[in-house]
């Protein structure tokens, strides 16, 4: 049986309420194997509801990340989160998609 891919867009909202945060341990691992030139342009594939996007944002400070998110659903709260944001890309496309539209 196949699962549908956007099962969890259905579910975005309840999602977005009851989705924890990732622990802090998994940034510090993360920027203890980063070099400065690494902070330029970030890409976050399958965004969802932004959780780890915003502490990437926060601890980390990427000067530029574009948040590839399948969902419709999940787009809107994106949007919601962070559309005051100048150095937040949101684009509504799957990773497959994305990639065949920047040839």
């Amino acid at each position: 049986m196949k699962k549908d891919p956007l099962y969890f867009d259905k579910h975005a909202k309840l999602y977005d309420e009851v989705r924890p945060d990732y622990p802090d341990e998994i940034y510090k691992i993360i920027a203890e194997n980063l070099d400065e030139s690494d902070y330029e342009n970030w890409l976050e594939i399958g965004a969802g509801n932004g959780v780890s996007s915003v502490q990437i944002i926060d601890k980390l400070r990427p000067k530029k990340i574009t948040l590839l998110e399948p969902g419709v659903n999940f787009v809107e709260i994106l949007k919601a989160k962070f559309s005051p944001k100048d150095n937040v890309e949101i684009i509504q496309s799957t990773f497959e998609e994305f990639q065949n539209s920047e040839k």
